[in-house]
């Protein structure tokens, strides 16, 4: 139980100074992670989708672990009382307008990860490695005319950007991944602990 403690504790205590939790950066988790905290909770994800958020977002500089966590939130697979329609008319409107294999394309990733580098960081987008998906340079020049354009650098500012009426949106999507980073450092430091266990078996008998 300590362990689990003194665990949550770094975890709130770590990242930006503000306390906020920077969208650009590279990922925390691996792919392997971020798979398995879906399919323990029977989350459907498309094949090789967690690789493609982190190698894409690693390529972007954006946080593809956590860009991933927002993936499943927007699903609807780990919130069942939003606040925003499942069709809602909102900005970036890329999951209301898609079927539920395409959102795990190497495409549509991308995709994700360019708008929210738009948002996040005001250099020019690096071109693109996969086919543009549709109304993509519209998404684009509504960040900029809205004065969005490398302005919000944290997670927790898109509340009411991403989402309009998500007020807690940004906060929803960390909560999602500090529970992920949370399940995976523990079970991380568990298999160290009986590995170590089991290294001393068989030092003990001889047997290394």
């Amino acid at each position: 139980m300590r362990l689990v403690e003194d665990r949550r504790y770094r975890i709130e205590q770590g990242g930006d100074p503000s306390g906020k939790t920077p969208i650009a950066g590279e990922a925390g988790l691996t792919a392997a992670e971020l798979e398995d905290f879906a399919a323990r909770r029977r989350l459907r994800i498309g094949e090789g989708g967690a690789q493609r958020y982190v190698d894409c977002g690693n390529a972007y500089g954006i946080r593809g672990d956590v860009a991933f966590c927002q993936a499943l939130y927007e699903a609807r697979w780990l919130s069942e009382k939003r606040l925003v329609p499942w069709a809602a008319n909102r900005l970036p409107d890329l999951w209301g307008s898609t079927g539920r294999d395409e959102r795990w394309t190497e495409s549509f990733i991308e995709e994700h990860i360019r708008l929210l580098y738009r948002f996040a960081k005001a250099e020019e987008l690096p071109g693109r490695a996969t086919p543009e998906l549709g109304r993509s340079a519209i998404r684009l020049q509504a960040i900029d005319e809205l004065g969005y354009r490398g302005e919000l650098r944290f997670w927790e500012d898109l509340n009411g950007k991403w989402s309009p009426f998500g007020f807690r949106y940004g906060q929803d999507v960390v909560a999602i991944w500090r529970n992920l980073e949370l399940w995976a450092t523990i079970r991380r430091e568990r298999m160290e602990h009986i590995g170590r266990m089991e290294r001393m078996e068989r030092m003990e008998r001889g047997t290394i």
